[in-house]
């Protein structure tokens, strides 16, 4: 899970180069936010990440409405990864995908079930691959332990 991870996050953050050098548009805060969960190598890797969601939602929660469609996809987007992080050290805390992993990783798929890649044509890959990567996660823990929390989406048939 950690090399996808990686993959993807380097692709999306390269082409974000160019926007990173300019203005600070949402989309390149809400990568700036995320980025220290991605790049961490610390032993508090857990923490780090869990802040960076924190200080998504709150940088989400500022927008005067709703984020216009392109922003939340990429928004959505860093959260499904970060939720993937988050399982990714509670498995390796728990040495095993465990319940409290794959709850991260329900969460993780809430966001990344709502990714229009219509509104994004110029990042579809990259966010297509990020809604596959946490379904595939989603479906390993859906196996072992069905759907939680309570609220789990319903995951597509293919």
């Amino acid at each position: 899970m950690r090399t996808v991870q990686a993959t993807l996050m380097a692709v999306f953050l390269a082409t974000a180069a160019p926007a990173l050098a300019q203005e600070q548009s949402w989309e390149t805060q809400f990568l700036q936010i995320a980025n220290p969960c991605f790049e961490s190598q610390a032993s508090n890797k857990l923490e780090i990440c869990q802040k960076a969601n924190s200080d998504l939602l709150n940088k989400a929660a500022s927008y005067a409405g709703p984020l216009p469609a392109h922003e939340n996809n990429v928004y959505r987007a860093m959260r499904a990864t970060i939720a993937m992080s988050i399982a990714s050290e509670m498995g390796q805390a728990d040495n095993m995908r465990s319940q409290r992993s794959c709850v991260a990783i329900e969460q993780g798929w809430l966001d990344a079930s709502t990714i229009d890649l219509s509104a994004s044509p110029g990042r579809a890959a990259e966010l297509a691959q990020i809604r596959t990567g946490i379904l595939k996660a989603a479906r390993s823990c859906r196996q072992d332990f069905g759907p939680m929390p309570s609220y789990a989406l319903a995951l597509p048939a293919n």
